[in-house]
């Protein structure tokens, strides 16, 4: 579980904070937004919850067994109104959280594996950690260690940026006017992501996306559009091209510029 904000928070999206939508939402660490606000400061993650009903922000355990005790630690930098924690949305579980250094025993009921922090209506709270271990005695939070926090994340958000000279052979090209290109999958995610972008998403633009002959590198490839398709290992690009062009007899080099970023997300839809 990644829950050392005193420490260090991978906020991949880089965003400075999580509005309230009407879906699961994917903030920092891997925390999943479940009708709740979620703001990234500097050694704290805060939650505030303004709806007329409770709601909850969620992350999945490394590991979880029913009938089997857990240590719960939470270090509580402020809260207002009342927050609770509890495994899997077990309301019958909630542990209710005060400021200062909160240490809990719970047992989970199901296998679900979820670590959840639960809002009632007007809540807010601010997190400097938090902990799950088994057994009934906390043992202090272990040094954080970014790449290993960040390799946890990767498996539910990823980026793609910076792509160069993705080759598309003659016996790629498909009908319609449109080449595929293939970006490999470097990381097995929790399921199967969404594919969105961001940044400078402009066309035929070497800061966006463009396409250029293979045979003459400053020669452009005019595009229309383009899409995406997600594969088990691999995002495969479809790029649509201007009616004059040739696809027959030219073959392409697909470009991505540092500021075009393919955004992998297992909690968008």
């Amino acid at each position: 579980m990644n829950s050392d904000f005193k420490s260090g928070i991978i906020n991949q999206k880089s965003q400075s904070s999580y509005a309230y939508v009407d879906k699961p939402l994917l903030t920092a660490d891997g925390w999943i937004s479940y009708g709740v606000n979620v703001g990234i400061e500097t050694n704290t993650l805060k939650i505030v919850n303004r709806k007329p009903e409770a709601h909850t922000l969620k992350q999945k355990l490394d590991r979880a067994y029913p009938n089997q005790v857990y240590t719960v630690a939470v270090y509580v930098a402020s809260v207002t109104g009342n927050v609770y924690v509890n495994f899997n949305s077990e309301t019958s579980l909630n542990k209710k959280l005060v400021a200062g250094l909160n240490v809990f025993q719970m047992t989970p009921i199901s296998t679900l594996g979820e670590f959840v922090f639960f809002l009632e209506t007007n809540a807010e709270i601010k997190i400097n950690f938090a902990k799950v271990e088994p057994g009934q005695n906390y043992t202090g939070m272990p040094l954080w260690n970014k790449p290993l926090e960040l390799k946890k994340c990767s498996y539910r958000y990823n980026e793609i940026r910076g792509i160069r000279a993705y080759y598309c052979e003659k016996n790629n090209i498909k009908d319609n006017k449109s080449y595929y290109f293939s970006i490999p999958r470097t990381v097995v995610m929790d399921k199967v992501p969404s594919v969105s972008v961001r940044g400078d998403t402009s066309v035929n633009s070497t800061n966006g996306i463009c396409l250029r002959a293979a045979n003459a590198v400053n020669k452009l490839i005019f595009i229309s559009r383009y899409d995406f398709e997600i594969r088990p290992y691999e995002v495969l690009v479809r790029v649509y091209v201007t009616n004059d062009t040739d696809v027959e007899n030219i073959d392409a080099q697909l470009f991505l510029g540092d500021n075009f970023v393919i955004c992998l997300d297992t909690y968008d839809y």
